[in-house]
């Protein structure tokens, strides 16, 4: 079976204070690793608002949780902080991360979806040393996801705005 989705699936550690990092106005979400994993499709998460989820676990038959994980006692790597490194890998990796954080996903605005702020500055860049608090699944809701829990929705960042998305719609069978 062809793979389909793979997923990069990032780690926080917001217990740790160097987990944020600002520079030249801008604050970046430290990494203290992540996984990528391979599945050959998604499966519904929550019925009651269409979240799904690539199921990573072993208890797919369908899935495979394999792939390259970086380690996560060696640092953290600022997701789109500007770096300039050498190696081939680390010149893709690097050009990723400027992406993600360029589109929203890992700066303020993906980071607001977890990040409740201390006060009303939802557009604001978080500041470090006092970011807000990290929502904790299964029960953590934000303002920026519309007060319902983020780890059960899909969201694409489009020109600054959410855009909550539901379940793909399965191929025919036909085209399976």
């Amino acid at each position: 079976m062809l793979t389909r989705i793979t997923v990069f699936h990032m780690h926080i550690d917001p217990d740790n204070p160097d987990w944020l990092r600002s520079t030249n106005g801008r604050t970046y979400m430290g990494v203290p690793g992540f996984r990528v994993f391979h599945g050959q499709e998604a499966r519904p998460f929550n019925q009651i608002d269409g979240g799904w989820r690539v199921e990573g676990g072993g208890g797919s038959p369908y899935t495979a949780r394999t792939g390259w994980a970086c380690p996560e006692d060696e640092g953290y790597w600022y997701v789109g902080m500007p770096d300039a490194p050498t190696d081939d890998l680390y010149i893709q990796m690097q050009r990723w991360g400027e992406r993600l954080y360029t589109e929203g996903y890992v700066g303020a605005a993906g980071l607001r979806l977890i990040v409740e702020p201390p006060r009303d500055d939802h557009g604001t860049e978080l500041n470090p040393e006092n970011p807000g608090y990290v929502v904790r699944p299964p029960n953590g809701y934000t303002t920026a996801a519309g007060n319902l829990n983020p780890y059960e929705l899909n969201f694409l960042i489009e020109r600054g705005s959410y855009s909550f998305v539901t379940a793909p719609h399965p191929p025919p069978p036909s085209k399976k």
